[in-house]
């Protein structure tokens, strides 16, 4: 079976890494919250669409507060050596487990592409997956890039993710894929949202455990 995974809030804590980044510009760079906050803000509005960018980031921080754009990408780096600690608890045995079942594993992340780079590498997972794409667009156009780069094969396949409007995308390009919501506490998704269980027909789980169960059981 192939097995396409998004990074954020399905494998990696989003939110944790986040205030590590936020604690970085306050220790190296002297910012406060709220001119890092602003900033990154700042950073995601990009023709319309709500997506943070390093490099507009950098432009930002450079522009209005005299920050070394090579400094901020080299402290940065440097960060983003080992993120292994932002990697969810369940999922690096989780994968492995996947990979003993002899299925294909793949990332099809959403993003800015010098971030998803830096922490997938950082995470310490990028050797547990065939193939990693990085997208600013369509998760689905990058799964069909991915078919065509690794030669289409007949093999059910699974698409993971903790937003549903990325899924609804995916299944327009590839109806016979089977999509999963991850609704992670760690995530985006809030204690009552996971009770009430509204996630468009969808099948929901709220961790990897429950991911490989339902692949194991052959539910698909």
């Amino acid at each position: 079976m192939n097995i396409f995974f998004d990074f954020d809030d399905v494998l990696f804590d989003t939110r944790a890494f986040k205030k590590g980044f936020l604690d970085l510009f306050i220790g190296k760079f002297n910012l406060t919250v709220e001119n890092f906050e602003t900033s990154y803000k700042k950073a995601r509005e990009r023709d319309g669409i709500s997506n943070y960018i390093f490099e507009n980031h950098l432009k930002i921080l450079n522009l209005e507060f005299g920050l070394s754009k090579d400094l901020v990408e080299q402290e940065v780096k440097y960060f983003a050596k080992d993120l292994s600690k932002y990697v969810i608890e369940d999922v690096k045995k989780s994968l492995e487990t996947l990979n003993d079942m002899g299925h294909t594993l793949y990332i099809v992340t959403f993003g800015s592409k010098f971030i998803q780079d830096i922490k997938i590498s950082g995470s310490g997972l990028a050797h547990l997956f065939k193939d990693i794409i990085v997208t600013e667009g369509d998760k689905g156009e990058a799964v069909s890039r991915l078919f065509k780069k690794n030669g289409y094969n007949k093999k059910k396949s699974i698409f993971v993710d903790d937003r549903i409007n990325h899924l609804q995308k995916i299944t327009t390009l590839h109806p016979n894929m089977n999509c999963v919501v991850m609704i992670r506490p760690e995530g985006r998704y809030t204690k009552k949202m996971i009770k009430d269980k509204n996630f468009s027909n969808y099948l929901s789980v709220e961790n990897m455990n429950d991911l490989v169960e339902f692949i194991a059981t052959d539910i698909y």
